[in-house]
């Protein structure tokens, strides 16, 4: 993801890279590099890891999102996927709108049960683990699917467990929405036209 900022004086890349199955080695599942250069002369002049930067910017788009298109009556949210993703966006929403109840659904209970209780006591807010993807999502103001973006996804969210309203948020492209969900939407904002074109 190169990016060059003339008015900063900014050049750089970040090398990115997301393996589903890394989890089996003890390994994060996103990983890479940010690399900043002089914009006169081409330079590294920082190489860092990337992985705070990607959690922050992918949960800010989240809380733009929140904070614009969704309903200001917005007050539940499930999270699809509690690992760092479903950690940074849920604090993101929380800084922009007021959650009353978070329904949390995750592959893994262990997982899910340790994001119920740091998140909770963290940020003060009620979080219930669901123990289904549609459990979570029914009756959901806002939802946010932070899974594993698959080559061969096998998506679950059903057209009939959406409200009216609801705001998506997949952050995993369609490895969890079946398509007659994600033809539901009367609006799609994306950050990358190109790329979901």
């Amino acid at each position: 993801m190169p990016a060059f900022i003339p008015k900063m004086g900014a050049a750089g890349m970040k090398w990115v890279s997301g393996f589903p199955e890394n989890y089996k080695r003890g390994l994060p599942y996103i990983t890479g590099l940010l690399i900043l250069n002089s914009p006169e002369t081409g330079v590294p002049l920082a190489v860092m890891d990337c992985t705070w930067i990607t959690e922050v910017r992918t949960a800010t788009a989240t809380a733009v999102a929140a904070k614009y298109p969704a309903r200001r009556d917005s007050h539940m949210v499930a999270i699809i996927g509690c690992g760092v993703q479903g950690r940074s966006n849920l604090q993101a929403l929380d800084a922009v709108i007021d959650i009353e109840l978070v329904k949390a659904y995750d592959i893994k209970d262990e997982i899910l049960a340790g994001y119920v209780q740091e998140m909770g006591a963290s940020l003060g807010i009620e979080i219930r683990p669901a123990p289904s993807p549609q459990e979570a999502i029914v009756d959901a103001d806002i939802v946010v699917t932070a899974t594993p973006i698959l080559k061969e996804p096998k998506p679950v969210i059903e057209a009939a467990w959406l409200k009216e309203g609801l705001l998506g948020v997949p952050l995993d492209f369609d490895s969890y929405w079946r398509p007659e969900a994600l033809g539901l939407v009367d609006k799609f904002c994306v950050d990358d036209t190109e790329q979901f074109t």
